[in-house]
């Protein structure tokens, strides 16, 4: 019983740091090779997400502040915050992708298997893909995307395996920060799309000072719309004649 508490948690320690390095290094990386510039300002505006993100373990739940986030803390177009986070929010899975490959070859070396340099390769691709359909909610397909992913090196009947029940137990401790993660690289994209689209002149179609009004202004505005709209269908037939 000791010795598989002590290997869960490095299961689980080798999770966090995978997912520190991607947002400490490899999204500030692109970042800057994208924009020139700093991303921690950036990241540290999508704090209230990442918080949500923490404590719901759901991208979907989270989608509203994530695009909140990016529109008033990061300046980012309204346009292209809610077409990035939205797409971001169902096929961008950072942590997903950290997560599953380590708690599969978990199980698969608890199953005496030996895993070579090539199997792990495709074991984090499968990792990838099979993320990018993840359902953005607690727990979406952890049985399915394991099972899928070790049968990539092909190991089967994994599902009576105690690492996977045990995976599956403790799923949420690798599930809530694989979410943050997730959305912090939603925001940092929507970053780079927005600076994309204003370098290059890219310009909307859509009113982005209308997109960019406070929910308060929005009720205001319809409100008077509605009792125009009220005040013409109430308004009496014969009158409507006689002024014209």
């Amino acid at each position: 019983l000791s010795k598989a508490a002590g290997e869960i948690v490095l299961v689980y320690a080798a999770t966090y740091v995978g997912m520190l390095l991607h947002l400490v290094v490899t999204l500030p990386g692109l970042y800057f090779i994208f924009t020139r510039r700093n991303a921690y300002p950036k990241m540290k505006n999508v704090g209230k997400a990442a918080l949500i993100a923490v404590t719901t373990a759901s991208s979907a739940c989270t989608l509203p502040a994530t695009i909140t986030c990016a529109i008033e803390n990061n300046k980012v177009r309204p346009s292209i915050a809610k077409f990035v986070c939205s797409l971001g929010a169902t096929v961008n899975m950072d942590g997903t992708a950290i997560y599953y490959p380590i708690a599969s070859m978990f199980i698969i070396l608890s199953q005496g298997h030996k895993l070579f340099f090539g199997e792990i390769v495709m074991m984090g691709i499968m990792a990838a893909l099979t993320s990018m359909g993840a359902s953005p909610i607690p727990g979406a397909g952890a049985v399915v995307f394991l099972q899928a992913i070790c049968a990539t090196v092909g190991v089967t009947g994994v599902d009576e395996s105690p690492a996977f029940l045990l995976c599956i137990a403790l799923d949420w401790l690798g599930d809530r920060p694989a979410t943050m993660c997730n959305i912090m690289g939603d925001s940092v994209g929507c970053v780079v799309v927005d600076a994309y689209a204003k370098k290059n002149g890219i310009s909307d179609d859509m009113d982005d000072s209308r997109l960019s009004q406070s929910a308060d202004e929005h009720v205001r505005r319809f409100s008077h719309i509605n009792e125009a709209a009220l005040l013409a269908n109430n308004t009496p037939s014969h009158v409507t004649s006689n002024k014209a």
